[in-house]
């Protein structure tokens, strides 16, 4: 199994520079970055599937930044409210939130905290930010569950 060190000193290798070489730590990035991204095109990985149920609305706001303790969300499947408000996913009930278009929720919940209750609806706003209709009324846990791209392999992440 490969970590940083030796994926480093086999690719140098491989390359014939030295890791130290400018051109080398230049093209270093890309190199993992691309290869990583192939692997997780060609192969349907299970550890990338995961559910994660740290995040919180917070009440009256119509936004929801997704978790990233998991590493970033490229696709999401669900979003469940989780109620009582304040408590976990183990032991709460969810409300399944239903996936609809951007422009929808801006049309029938133009503003935050003008219509709140349980969110029922969300849209990919970017990246690493949802939408929620309506604005949720209290501080319910959010449980999100899909696709992330694990943490890319790094000095700081040699594994």
């Amino acid at each position: 199994m490969l970590n940083y060190t030796t994926y480093v000193a086999q690719i140098s290798n491989l390359l014939q520079y030295t890791s130290t070489d400018s051109n080398f730590t230049t093209m270093l990035p890309g190199m993992i970055d691309y290869s990583e991204q192939r692997i997780y095109r060609e192969l349907d990985l299970v550890y990338t599937n995961v559910t994660d149920a740290s995040a919180t609305f917070t009440a009256n706001q119509r936004t929801l930044n997704l978790p990233t303790a998991q590493g970033v969300f490229i696709v999401v499947d669900e979003v469940n409210a989780i109620t009582p408000a304040g408590t976990g996913s183990s032991v709460g009930e969810r409300h399944p939130l239903t996936p609809v278009a951007l422009p929808w929720i801006n049309a029938v919940y133009p503003s935050a905290g003008a219509y709140t209750d349980i969110p029922a609806f969300f849209a990919r706003q970017s990246d690493t930010v949802i939408t929620l209709g309506p604005s949720p009324d209290a501080a319910y846990y959010a449980e999100v569950i899909g696709t992330i791209r694990p943490t890319p392999l790094s000095t700081s992440n040699s594994s």
